[in-house]
């Protein structure tokens, strides 16, 4: 049975007082599978239900009285042989079990028929009170005459599913009005998740986006450095380099000043610091005077050389060792 019409049925049956007794949900439960059995439909279930419930038939007595009746002339014992002979005759007997065992009516078929045997013959007494007992068994016997009714309740189902009085019109829309008020609650409820996953959404997008950003911009500071110092050569081997550089540098400056005197070994690094700064100071001055000085031989072998040179001139035959000489001179082996 599909959804909707499952609900409609149950809202029916709210509607129109099947749960007078409050037993409506219980007999859900257990009797359409029964009333399936005897071929019934949903709809004649609920017409039992309503009317029962609505005629005061205690509990689940009318619903127990069907189910029983098709126990019964499905199981045709002996027993209910006679009971229905006792009430209509043999014949009517016979033809309503053959027709069951070739399967041409179902139990339900064959409740409407006996009831409506029992309005056409008229039986009554102990025939009529033997045939309720005997095939309706202990629900007949709880339900009493309103059993001989069932056939014309099974017929009945036209207008199971409309509101037919002023209460029942009420209910109806107040039934319409909280369904609409629920879909209109769980619409709002599924906006509220949504934008709350939206909400969610949107700040874990915010948050991956910032990393992303801080990593990508972390990651090109990083390469931006790392290329710089490759096309600079800068990185920590070529710092450790210069420092080792410029301390052996130092360290041979120190030595060449200890070896002229100038400076002297002492034992803590400070003091060779120091002196070393101060050493490195008195070597430059020497270098400079040196500088110097090899300034003042160089011009002095110039000026020695460019008088030989005019000395030879003057002799025609030294012209030839004089051009050699000069030339000698021009080319930087004299001043060497």
């Amino acid at each position: 049975m599909p959804f909707e019409k499952a609900f409609d049925t149950i809202q029916a049956g709210f509607l129109k007082g099947a749960n007078a007794q409050g037993e409506f949900l219980k007999e859900l439960k257990e009797y359409p599978a029964q009333f399936r059995a005897a071929n019934l439909s949903v709809e004649e279930f609920l017409a039992v239900s309503i009317d029962a419930a609505n005629k005061g038939i205690y509990d689940d007595k009318a619903l127990d009285a069907v189910k029983e009746f098709g126990l019964s002339v499905r199981e045709q014992l002996k027993g209910t042989r006679d009971a229905f002979i006792a009430a209509f005759g043999e014949e009517f007997t016979n033809q309503l079990f053959d027709n069951l065992n070739k399967g041409a009516i179902s139990s339900g078929e064959a409740l409407k028929l006996v009831t409506k045997e029992v309005e056409n013959t008229g039986v009554s007494g102990k025939e009529l009170q033997g045939l309720i007992s005997t095939v309706f068994r202990a629900a007949g016997e709880d339900a009493g005459a309103y059993v001989l009714s069932l056939g014309e309740v099974l017929n009945n189902t036209d207008n199971l599913f409309v509101a037919e009085t002023d209460l029942q019109k009420q209910l109806e829309r107040n039934i319409k009005v909280t369904q609409n008020l629920n879909e209109e609650t769980a619409k709002y409820s599924q906006t509220v998740i949504d934008a709350e996953i939206s909400r969610k959404e949107f700040l874990n997008g915010l948050k991956s986006i910032a990393l992303f950003i801080g990593d990508t911009f972390i990651g090109i500071l990083n390469s931006v450095a790392l290329s710089f110092s490759e096309l600079f050569g800068i990185n920590d081997e070529f710092v450790k380099r210069i420092k080792a550089q410029n301390d052996r540098a130092s360290q041979e400056d120190f030595e060449r000043l200890v070896a002229q005197g100038v400076l002297k070994r002492t034992e803590t690094k400070k003091q060779n610091d120091d002196i070393l700064k101060v050493g490195s100071e008195a070597w430059k001055k020497q270098e400079q005077q040196l500088e110097k000085q090899r300034e003042s031989d160089a011009n002095k072998a110039k000026k020695a050389a460019k008088d030989l040179n005019q000395d030879l001139l003057k002799n025609d035959e030294s012209k030839k060792v004089g051009k050699q000489v000069a030339k000698a001179f021009v080319d930087g082996s004299l001043a060497k």
